[in-house]
């Protein structure tokens, strides 16, 4: 959760560390942090980062870190995602909010 005294506010630099298994190959890779609009089914892109890894063995574990050294613009109140593709096909998906400090 992020509490914020006030929006759009950028957040303090972070990154998302990603573990990965059973790959086949080549992977065309996205992570995507979106906003999830109440009563509505189309999230808000907030920010896209792509990148590819390579799967030489499927029993190999991968990792990759993606930096955001700079933070994201938080813009709204409300439900956010970070939502990881492979492919095309989303793989894993993590929840967090944002709400105003009182």
């Amino acid at each position: 959760m992020f509490e914020v005294t006030s929006l759009p506010m950028a957040t303090r630099p972070f990154s998302i560390w990603i573990q990965l298994t059973d790959g086949n190959g080549w992977l065309s890779m996205v992570l995507v942090i979106e906003h999830l609009p109440s009563r509505r089914l189309d999230p808000e892109v907030v920010v896209r980062v792509e990148f590819g890894l390579e799967f030489q063995d499927p029993n190999l574990v991968l990792e990759h870190v993606v930096a955001f050294d700079n933070g994201i613009e938080l813009a709204k109140v409300g439900r956010y995602r970070a939502r990881l593709a492979a492919d095309g096909v989303t793989i894993a998906q993590r929840s967090f909010h944002v709400v105003l400090a009182a």
